[in-house]
């Protein structure tokens, strides 16, 4: 560690639209997933005045639950928004977990560590846009990535579009680092993904302490 970043991070929140809604993760692993899928959508349907068909989104979002639960990350947290028009439908799982860093991490390694996962993706997937950008706000330095990728399934002729952001957050002084990723399932759930996923970002605070 080095003496510039005698802090460590002891708790994070980020504030989310009210279309999001908290995956219950750590110190929840006894609750029912289908349980917590049933009660999101019954939520929706009493607040939102025009609700279309149900469809199998508990199914989706239990399955989405389990996922998330199977990492076994205590350091994860997760909140997905509902598209509540025509059908029920996932319409961005955003994450955010914290990690220490080594010494020689940072922004600019952050950085690098995204250009290259764009050029090197898994079979069946490939790059169509990625754009990194560098920012400030209170709780620190952000680094950001918008990438759009086609994803071509096996036996499949025709691939389909995917696209994410991915943010590194790094507060002054701090040994650790937070990390965020929005995944749409439905391209058209962002107006801006870029602008309208940072603005989730710049929302989140920290609470630091020295490092024992």
């Amino acid at each position: 560690m080095t003496s510039d970043r005698a802090l460590e991070i002891v708790a994070f929140d980020f504030d989310v639209p009210a279309d999001y809604h908290p995956v219950p993760l750590a110190g929840a692993e006894g609750l029912d997933s289908v349980r917590w899928a049933r009660g999101v959508v019954d939520e929706i349907e009493q607040d939102v005045d025009s609700v279309g068909a149900v469809g199998d989104i508990v199914e989706q979002l239990a399955e989405l639950r389990r996922q998330l639960l199977s990492q076994q990350d205590s350091w994860l947290s997760a909140a997905v928004s509902i598209r509540p028009e025509d059908e029920l439908s996932i319409g961005c799982l955003v994450t955010a977990e914290q990690f220490a860093m080594d010494d020689d991490d940072g922004p600019e390694a952050f950085e690098t560590m995204l250009r290259e996962g764009t050029r090197v993706l898994a079979p069946g997937k490939r790059t169509r846009t990625a754009d990194l950008w560098r920012s400030h706000s209170d709780v620190g330095e952000i680094v950001g990535m918008f990438h759009r990728f086609d994803v071509t399934d096996p036996g499949a002729v025709v691939a389909r579009v995917e696209q994410r952001t991915i943010f590194g957050v790094f507060p002054p002084g701090s040994s650790d680092m937070i990390r965020f990723v929005f995944t749409v399932s439905d391209l058209a759930t962002f107006d801006d993904m870029p602008r309208d996923t940072q603005a989730i970002v710049e929302r989140l605070t920290v609470t630091t302490a020295v490092r024992a």
